[in-house]
């Protein structure tokens, strides 16, 4: 009797598992990144988007490597007063480009997650629309799967429902 138990069971936990394998289907998200003209295109509208400050920053630079440069060469001849006022610039110069780095990278940042956020939301439909149509109960990345017959990825497919 516990054998027929066992067996039964192993039966139905091999059938299951069976059946789920030919409802998996998998996505090459490195593919869907590196080829997607919509990761393109945001990477052209953040770099239009952050040139501006990014060229501001590299003048902020610039001044600040002068002055630095101009304490260095003159500090031995300057009065003290002038050295004073120097590196009271200096040092205001430096907070400012410091402040500036800081909200750079952190608008960028923002600027980046939001649009990675609509980007993984387009993939995720595409992939939607795809899985229903193929009849798929899963999708998984394919970077996180050993082995699996080529008729599983829809990466492809993916790629031109979102075009």
């Amino acid at each position: 009797m516990k054998k027929l138990v066992l067996g039964l069971a192993i039966s139905c936990a091999v059938f299951s598992v069976g059946a789920l394998a030919s409802g998996v289907g998998v996505v090459d998200m490195k593919a869907i990144f590196s080829q997607s003209s919509q990761v393109k295109e945001i990477k052209a509208s953040l770099t239009k988007q952050f040139e501006p400050q990014k060229e501001k920053l590299q003048k902020m630079s610039t001044a600040l490597q002068a002055d630095v440069a101009k304490y260095q060469k003159n500090k031995e001849v300057m009065n003290k007063k002038e050295l004073t006022a120097l590196e009271t610039s200096i040092t205001k110069q430096e907070t400012a480009f410091r402040d500036a780095q800081t909200q750079f990278q952190q608008d960028v940042f923002n600027a980046q997650n939001k649009s990675l956020e609509k980007f993984m939301n387009s993939v995720k439909a595409s992939v939607k629309i795809v899985a229903e149509k193929n009849k798929l109960d899963l999708v998984i990345p394919s970077n996180d799967v050993l082995y699996t017959k080529g008729d599983k990825d829809i990466t492809k497919a993916v790629m031109k429902d979102m075009k």
